[in-house]
C-alpha cells in the first residue's frame, strides 16, 4: 500500500489531499478486520448477520469453483463499518451532455466517478461541481475492488442486504479482478455485471433450486423491460442535446419532458406487473444527466457482453477468454465488436490484431458459436405496455456500443 500511495502522490500537489484521504480510509478499514471464522464462532452473533455470513462463505467458494474466478483472500475476513456506505462516490455531467465528468488515475486509467472514505468530502466535490452548472449525485457504495491489489474484507455494508444482492456484489467485484481494461468503466462494469448476473443464476439453482431460479427470471425479465425504456430515454436525451438551433430553455423543456415520459412509461410497467421486484423503483427520484450516466457505465453494454456469453455457448472460461480479446483491442476496434454482438451477431475474436484492426497471423479464434442471436433474459419479451418507448425516435440505445466505449464510471 505505501508504494501504491507513493505513485498516486507523484499527480501532483492538487491531488495530495484526495489521495490521503483515501490512503486512511483505506487503512482504517483493513486495520479492523477479523477472520470470518472468529465471526462466526462468536455465539453473540445476531441471528441474521449469521446466516448472510455463511452465505457469503458459500457464494465465495462458489465464485471460484463453479465461475472461475480468482478471489485471493479477499473475503476471508469481516468489517463491521457501522455506517451505511463503503465509500461515496461523486458522479457529475455537464447539463445537456451525458457524458459524464472524468478523473484519471494511475493504474485504473479515466473514470466517471471518484470515491470518498467520508460523506462530507464527497458533498464538499459535489458543491464544487455545481457551481459549475453540473448534474452531480452523491452515490452510497456498499462495495468496490481493489483489483487484487489489496484482498477485499467482508463489509457490513454487505451483508446487511438481502442474500441475493450480497451475492452479486460479491461476484460484480471478483469480476473486475478476472478482468479490467485501464480506462474503459463501460466495459469493465458490464462485464462484472454480465459475470455477477450469471452467476447469481447459477448459484440459485445451486442453492435455492427451480423455484428461487424462476423468481430470479422474473426479475430479469424486469430489469430488461427497464433498461430498455432508460436507453430510449438516453437516446431521445442525447438527440436533444445535438439539436442545433435549440436555445438552453428549449433543451430544458425537451429534457423535462423526456423524464416525465420516462416517469410515465416505468408507471405502466409496475400497473403490468402487479405484485413484485421493481427494478425501477430508482425513476422514480431525481433523474438528471448524472443517474443516467451511471446507469449506462453499468447496463450499457451488458446487451452485447450477454451475447458474448451466448456465442460462447454458456461457457465461462471460454467468455472470459473472448471478454479478454475484447479488451486487448483499442477502443475503436473493440467498439466495433461490440456493436456486431449487440446486433446479435457473433463476430471471430482474435487474439492479436494488427494496428490497424487487420487480424494479425496466427491469431487465435473463438470456436464457432452454437447461437446466432441474443436471447431476451428469461424467455420475456421486453414491450413497454401502454405506448411506444419515452422519446419519439429514440429506437436506438443511447447506452449502445456504437459510442465511444469506456466513457463512464
Amino acid at each position: 500500500m505505501v508504494l501504491v500511495l507513493a505513485v498516486l502522490l507523484l499527480q501532483g500537489c492538487a491531488s495530495v489531499g484526495y489521495y490521503l484521504q483515501a490512503a486512511r480510509g483505506e487503512w482504517e478499514l483493513l486495520s479492523r478486520r477479523e477472520p470470518v471464522a472468529r465471526v462466526l464462532a462468536d455465539p453473540g452473533l445476531e441471528p441474521g448477520r449469521r446466516v448472510r455470513i455463511e452465505a457469503a462463505v458459500r457464494a465465495r467458494r462458489f465464485a471460484i469453483e463453479a465461475l472461475g474466478l480468482p478471489a485471493g483472500d479477499s473475503y476471508t475476513t469481516w468489517v463491521d463499518l457501522g455506517r451505511p456506505a463503503a465509500v461515496w462516490s461523486v458522479v457529475a455531467a455537464p447539463e445537456f451532455s451525458l457524458e459524464p465528468r472524468r478523473w484519471c488515475f494511475p493504474i485504473l486509467g479515466c473514470l466517471g466517478y471518484r470515491g470518498w472514505f467520508s460523506p462530507g468530502g464527497a458533498e464538499a466535490e459535489a458543491r464544487r461541481l455545481r457551481h459549475r452548472r453540473m448534474d452531480v449525485r452523491v452515490f452510497r457504495v456498499p462495495a468496490y475492488s481493489t483489483l487484487g491489489w489489496l484482498p477485499e474484507p467482508l463489509l457490513s455494508t454487505m451483508v446487511d442486504r438481502p442474500v441475493r444482492d450480497m451475492v452479486e456484489m460479491i461476484f460484480h467485484e471478483l469480476a473486475h479482478r478476472r478482468l479490467y481494461v485501464p480506462g474503459d468503466t463501460d466495459f469493465n462494469e458490464a462485464f462484472a455485471t454480465v459475470v455477477a448476473r450469471e452467476g447469481v443464476r447459477r448459484w440459485l439453482l445451486a442453492e435455492g433450486g427451480p423455484e428461487a431460479a424462476a423468481a430470479d427470471r422474473l426479475r430479469a425479465c424486469r430489469r430488461q423491460q427497464v433498461e430498455a425504456i432508460v436507453s430510449a430515454v438516453r437516446a431521445r436525451l442525447g438527440e436533444i442535446y445535438a439539436a442545433p438551433g435549440l436555445t438552453a430553455a428549449g433543451r430544458r423543456a425537451a429534457r423535462a419532458e423526456a423524464m416525465r415520459r420516462l416517469r410515465a412509461a416505468h408507471r405502466r410497467l409496475v400497473a403490468a406487473w402487479g405484485e413484485g421486484p421493481d427494478p425501477g423503483s430508482w425513476i422514480e427520484g431525481g433523474l438528471d444527466n448524472a443517474v443516467l450516466a451511471l446507469f449506462a457505465a453499468y447496463h450499457g453494454l451488458t446487451r452485447p457482453l450477454e451475447q458474448l456469453l451466448q456465442c460462447a455457448g454458456g461457457d465461462l472460461e471460454a467468455f472470459y477468454r473472448a471478454a479478454e480479446r475484447l479488451g486487448a483491442l483499442d477502443a475503436d476496434g473493440r467498439g466495433r465488436l461490440l456493436t456486431l454482438l449487440g446486433e446479435g451477431q457473433c463476430p471471430v475474436l482474435t487474439a492479436r490484431r494488427r494496428e490497424n484492426g487487420a487480424p494479425a497471423p496466427g491469431s487465435a479464434a473463438l470456436p464457432p458459436a452454437p447461437t446466432a442471436r441474443l436471447r431476451d433474459a428469461g424467455g420475456c419479451s421486453a414491450t413497454i405496455p401502454g405506448a411506444a418507448a419515452p422519446g419519439a425516435g429514440a429506437a436506438r440505445s443511447a447506452g449502445a456500443p456504437g459510442r465511444r466505449p469506456g466513457a463512464a464510471a
